[in-house]
Protein backbone atom coordinates (compact mmCIF):
# COMPACT_ATOMS: atom_id res chain seq x y z
CA UNK A 1 0.00 0.00 0.00
CA UNK A 2 1.44 3.02 -1.07
CA UNK A 3 2.30 5.84 1.34
CA UNK A 4 -0.32 8.75 1.62
CA UNK A 5 1.30 12.23 -0.37
CA UNK A 6 2.01 14.96 1.56
CA UNK A 7 -0.43 17.92 0.39
CA UNK A 8 1.45 20.54 -2.45
CA UNK A 9 3.02 23.53 -0.97
CA UNK A 10 1.18 26.40 -2.35
CA UNK A 11 2.49 27.87 -5.52
CA UNK A 12 4.21 31.43 -5.30
CA UNK A 13 2.59 34.44 -7.11
CA UNK A 14 5.48 35.98 -9.18
CA UNK A 15 4.00 39.96 -7.91
CA UNK A 16 5.90 41.20 -5.24
CA UNK A 17 4.99 44.18 -4.65
CA UNK A 18 0.82 43.62 -4.88
CA UNK A 19 -0.50 47.04 -4.49
CA UNK A 20 -4.65 47.05 -4.10
CA UNK A 21 -7.10 49.55 -2.77
CA UNK A 22 -10.02 50.15 -0.20
CA UNK A 23 -12.68 51.77 -0.85
CA UNK A 24 -16.02 52.74 0.99
CA UNK A 25 -19.74 51.81 -1.18
CA UNK A 26 -19.27 55.23 -2.17
CA UNK A 27 -15.95 54.67 -3.86
CA UNK A 28 -14.06 56.86 -1.29
CA UNK A 29 -10.80 55.71 -0.14
CA UNK A 30 -11.02 54.52 3.37
CA UNK A 31 -7.71 55.66 5.22
CA UNK A 32 -6.62 53.62 7.67
CA UNK A 33 -7.86 50.14 7.04
CA UNK A 34 -5.89 47.41 7.80
CA UNK A 35 -4.88 44.75 5.21
CA UNK A 36 -3.60 41.38 6.94
CA UNK A 37 -2.15 38.28 5.38
CA UNK A 38 -4.25 35.46 7.32
CA UNK A 39 -1.80 32.91 9.26
CA UNK A 40 1.40 35.08 8.86
CA UNK A 41 1.82 38.96 10.97
CA UNK A 42 1.80 40.54 7.41
CA UNK A 43 -0.35 43.74 8.28
CA UNK A 44 -0.38 46.92 5.88
CA UNK A 45 -2.48 49.98 6.41
CA UNK A 46 -3.87 51.99 3.70
CA UNK A 47 -2.42 55.47 2.80
CA UNK A 48 -4.84 59.08 1.95
CA UNK A 49 -5.69 57.16 -1.38
CA UNK A 50 -6.85 54.25 0.42
CA UNK A 51 -3.77 52.27 -1.05
CA UNK A 52 -1.78 49.57 0.05
CA UNK A 53 1.27 47.09 -0.99
CA UNK A 54 1.94 43.89 -0.04
CA UNK A 55 5.56 43.61 0.13
CA UNK A 56 6.43 40.50 1.19
CA UNK A 57 6.03 36.65 -0.99
CA UNK A 58 2.86 36.10 -2.44
CA UNK A 59 1.09 32.35 -2.79
CA UNK A 60 -1.72 31.45 -4.16
CA UNK A 61 -4.70 30.82 -2.24
CA UNK A 62 -3.66 32.98 0.88
CA UNK A 63 -6.52 34.61 2.26
CA UNK A 64 -6.45 39.01 3.12
CA UNK A 65 -8.36 40.28 5.82
CA UNK A 66 -9.72 43.73 5.48
CA UNK A 67 -11.14 45.38 7.74
CA UNK A 68 -11.98 48.97 9.60
CA UNK A 69 -13.87 50.52 12.28
CA UNK A 70 -17.67 50.97 11.12
CA UNK A 71 -17.11 48.62 8.51
CA UNK A 72 -17.71 44.69 7.77
CA UNK A 73 -14.58 42.75 7.86
CA UNK A 74 -13.83 41.30 3.85
CA UNK A 75 -12.20 38.24 2.95
CA UNK A 76 -10.32 38.09 0.01
CA UNK A 77 -8.89 34.49 -1.37
CA UNK A 78 -5.55 35.15 -3.73
CA UNK A 79 -5.79 33.80 -6.56
CA UNK A 80 -3.71 35.43 -9.04
CA UNK A 81 -1.92 39.05 -9.44
CA UNK A 82 -4.96 40.61 -9.77
CA UNK A 83 -6.10 42.30 -6.82
CA UNK A 84 -9.46 44.16 -7.54
CA UNK A 85 -10.85 46.91 -5.44
CA UNK A 86 -11.95 46.15 -2.32
CA UNK A 87 -14.84 47.79 -1.04
CA UNK A 88 -16.25 47.47 2.39
CA UNK A 89 -19.67 48.06 3.65
CA UNK A 90 -21.07 50.17 6.62
CA UNK A 91 -21.72 47.30 9.83
CA UNK A 92 -24.90 47.07 11.03
CA UNK A 93 -26.10 49.79 13.34
CA UNK A 94 -23.34 51.92 11.97
CA UNK A 95 -23.80 55.48 10.09
CA UNK A 96 -20.72 57.61 8.68
CA UNK A 97 -21.02 60.97 8.42
CA UNK A 98 -21.28 61.96 4.72
CA UNK A 99 -20.48 65.52 4.52
CA UNK A 100 -19.00 68.65 6.88
CA UNK A 101 -16.08 68.92 8.11
CA UNK A 102 -15.70 65.33 9.63
CA UNK A 103 -17.09 63.61 6.36
CA UNK A 104 -16.20 59.55 6.62
CA UNK A 105 -16.62 60.33 10.62
CA UNK A 106 -17.56 56.81 11.88
CA UNK A 107 -21.09 57.35 13.94
CA UNK A 108 -22.30 54.39 16.17
CA UNK A 109 -26.10 54.16 16.41
CA UNK A 110 -27.45 51.67 19.29
CA UNK A 111 -29.65 51.21 22.30
CA UNK A 112 -26.51 53.09 24.43
CA UNK A 113 -27.07 56.24 22.98
CA UNK A 114 -24.19 56.92 21.28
Amino acid sequence: MPAPSEPAAPARLACAPLTGQVLDVNSRPLIGATVMVKGTSQIYVTDAEGRFQLGDAIYADQVLLVESPGYTVQEMSLADCSLPVIMLKPAPGTRIKQSGKRAGQVIRMGNNGL
